[in-house]
């Protein structure tokens, strides 16, 4: 039997929207490989490197998706005129993330609309 996948991408003209699955509600150490693997295929294969990362499935998560998302940010940066948005962060994960300072790296946002808006023209 096939798993179903971590994650889901869409496409708001040249930026892509990935989004976690609900089978992401709580990131553990065992979901990080799988979901780094997904993840960043998908931001390889992204059109552009313009990227609204939805987190709103996701409840919970520790260090080690830190980690990852550091690791797509690197990945991103890779390309010209990257930016990243994350969207739709229940209140422990923006807490983590604001601790973490790395609401300061991102835009953080409530709906992936809004990110889309915040990475659509480079900052001044």
């Amino acid at each position: 039997m096939a798993t179903s996948p971590l994650v889901q991408v869409q496409q708001s003209g040249s930026i892509s929207i990935i989004s976690l699955t609900s089978r992401c509600e709580m990131i553990e150490d065992a979901l990080l490989e799988p979901l780094g693997r997904e993840l960043l295929a998908a931001v390889q294969a992204a059109p552009s490197p313009l990227v609204v990362l939805d987190l709103s499935a996701t409840r919970f998560f520790g260090s080690g998706f830190i980690e990852l998302l550091l690791r797509v940010w690197k990945t991103l940066q890779l390309r010209p005129d990257a930016r990243m948005a994350v969207c739709g962060l229940q209140e422990y994960c923006r807490e983590v993330l604001q601790i973490t300072h790395l609401d300061q790296l991102w835009p953080m946002t409530a709906t992936a609309a809004e990110g889309v808006a915040a990475i659509s023209e480079p900052a001044a």
